[in-house]
C-alpha cells in the first residue's frame, strides 16, 4: 500500500510539473508598431509574463524614486510632469515611430505627443493615482490634442505634456477639465495666445474628449493582468 500511495504521488508531481510546463510554453502573442504600422509575433507565456514583471517593477521603482520626498500629491504630479518634459523628447526627424510599451518611451527618452502623454500618465499611476489619456480636437478641424488627465475625485486634472502647461484655478489649484471648458479665461492665461499647427489652443477645449479607460493603466500592473491574462486563456 505504501509503495502504491509513492507512486501515485510521483505520478501527480509529474502531472503537475507537465501542466506548469504546458502552460509555460503555451503560445500568446505580443504586438508592436513601427511607424503606425501594427505587427504581431508569437512567443510563450513564461516569456511574456517575464517581460511584463521586468516593466512592472522597473515602472514602479522610477516612479517612487522620482517622487520620493514629494510633501503632497500636487508635488508628486508636479515632479512626474517636469521629469518627463525633461527627459522625454519629441520624436527625432528622421528617428522611426515605435510603439510598445509605455516604460521603452521613457527608456529611449523620445516619442510621438501621445506617447510622451501616456509615458505620464503611466508613471503617475505607478505613483498612485487613476491616470488615463483624453485626445481633444478642435471642431471643424483634423488637429488633435493629447492631454494627460488624472482623476482627483469627480474631477479629471489636465496635464499637457507636448506644450509644458499646466493649468490653475482662480484660487491657485490645479485645475480640472471641466473647470477649463467653463472658464476660457483659465486656458488663455496658462497658453498665452498659443496655436497649434494655426488652431488657438483655447479651441480644443469646446468639444466632447475622447478618453482613453481610466482602467488602461491598471492592467500595467502585476494582479490586473495576471488575471486578464488567465481569463483570457480560459476563454480559449
Amino acid at each position: 500500500m505504501k509503495a502504491s500511495r509513492k507512486v501515485h504521488r510521483i505520478g501527480g508531481t509529474v502531472l503537475a510539473l507537465g501542466v506548469v510546463v504546458g502552460l509555460a510554453h503555451w503560445p500568446t502573442t505580443t504586438r508592436y508598431g513601427i511607424n503606425y504600422r501594427w505587427a504581431s509575433r508569437r512567443i510563450p507565456l513564461y516569456e511574456k509574463t517575464i517581460n511584463f514583471l521586468s516593466r512592472h517593477l522597473q515602472t514602479k521603482r522610477l516612479a517612487e524614486e522620482l517622487t520620493r520626498g514629494a510633501a503632497n500629491d500636487e508635488e508628486k504630479l508636479l515632479t512626474l510632469f517636469q521629469w518627463v518634459g525633461a527627459h522625454v523628447q519629441p520624436t527625432p526627424k528622421g528617428f522611426p515611430v515605435v510603439d510598445d510599451h509605455p516604460l521603452y518611451i521613457l527608456i529611449r527618452g523620445y516619442g510621438a505627443e501621445d506617447q510622451r502623454t501616456e509615458a505620464f500618465a503611466l508613471l503617475a499611476h505607478y505613483a498612485g493615482f487613476s491616470s488615463s489619456v483624453a485626445r481633444l480636437k478642435a471642431p471643424g478641424t483634423g488637429t488633435l490634442l493629447h492631454v494627460a488627465l488624472v482623476r482627483q475625485g469627480i474631477r479629471h486634472l489636465v496635464f499637457d505634456i507636448t506644450h509644458q502647461l499646466v493649468f490653475r484655478t482662480a484660487q491657485g489649484e490645479l485645475a480640472g477639465l471641466e473647470e477649463l471648458r467653463h472658464d476660457p479665461v483659465l486656458l488663455a492665461s496658462a497658453s498665452q495666445g498659443l496655436l497649434v499647427d494655426g488652431v488657438p489652443y483655447e479651441r480644443f477645449f469646446l468639444a466632447e474628449a475622447s478618453l482613453s479607460s481610466y482602467s488602461r493603466s491598471d492592467a500595467q500592473e502585476l494582479w490586473p493582468r495576471l488575471w486578464q491574462m488567465m481569463r483570457r486563456l480560459v476563454q480559449r
